[in-house]
């Protein structure tokens, strides 16, 4: 403090001073950091060459904690899972088993029921949600051609939730259905393919060969009328 004079009139001066002023930044969302996390997780495992089982444990017990964000979750993994080539759709697919099994097992361990409040999901609602889209994530699975052993693995995957009773049973009977519808329709196709293919080459009846594509005439099981006239018939 100091003091200035003027003409008799004295005042009084206060010096003050101002502290640095910081600007705090906003602080992300925990919620919105786990699911990042999960995705980030999860991407890792898919589009890995070979499934890591630590990394994959990791991944189902990050999304047990985050459970009552199963809207988010169910979303993250079937959206990743679309966007996904081909070839890592059958890691995509182990996942959906690990994290319904996991759920499943937290299910079936703590008798756990729908939650009081809606907005919040749990293990339950998460298998819910799960139910969704699987069939979706199967039909998108089906259409792929150039995996030979993913039909197999969709079979081997059904039967592990049939036996377990990880989904109910409408929806299970739904997948299994359109595993059938597909394989069928892959059957008839076939069959089709091999009978109109035009690149099919076909032989002219020429030096006693026959047009593969007409259906041979059986021979007259009668007497002899239809042979030409002259013509012996060896008994």
């Amino acid at each position: 403090m100091f003091r200035v004079g003027c003409k008799g009139i004295q005042a009084e001066f206060k010096i003050v001073t101002l502290k640095p002023f910081l600007i705090s930044r906003p602080t992300q969302d925990p919620m919105a950091s786990a699911i990042e996390t999960f995705e980030t997780m999860l991407k890792e495992v898919v589009t890995s060459k070979r499934l890591s089982t630590s990394k994959m444990s990791s991944l189902s017990e990050h999304a047990l904690k985050y459970m009552k964000m199963d809207t988010q979750l169910v979303s993250t993994l079937f959206l990743t899972h679309k966007a996904l080539p081909s070839s890592n759709k059958v890691n995509s697919l182990y996942v959906f088993d690990a994290l319904a099994r996991a759920a499943k097992h937290q299910v079936t361990k703590r008798k756990l029921t729908l939650p009081t409040e809606p907005d919040k999901g749990n293990p339950v609602t998460f298998l819910l949600k799960m139910e969704g889209v699987l069939d979706g994530l199967f039909k998108d699975l089906l259409a792929v051609t150039d995996v030979p052993e993913m039909k197999e693995k969709m079979k081997k995957v059904l039967d592990i939730w049939s036996k377990a009773g990880t989904f109910s049973t409408d929806v299970l009977t739904r997948l299994s259905d359109l595993a059938k519808e597909s394989e069928q329709d892959q059957v008839a196709n076939r069959a089709q393919t091999s009978v109109t293919d035009p690149r099919r080459p076909t032989k002219s009846p020429v030096n006693g060969t026959v047009d593969s594509s007409t259906p041979p005439i059986a021979p007259p099981t009668g007497a002899s009328a239809s042979l030409p006239t002259g013509v012996a018939c060896t008994p």
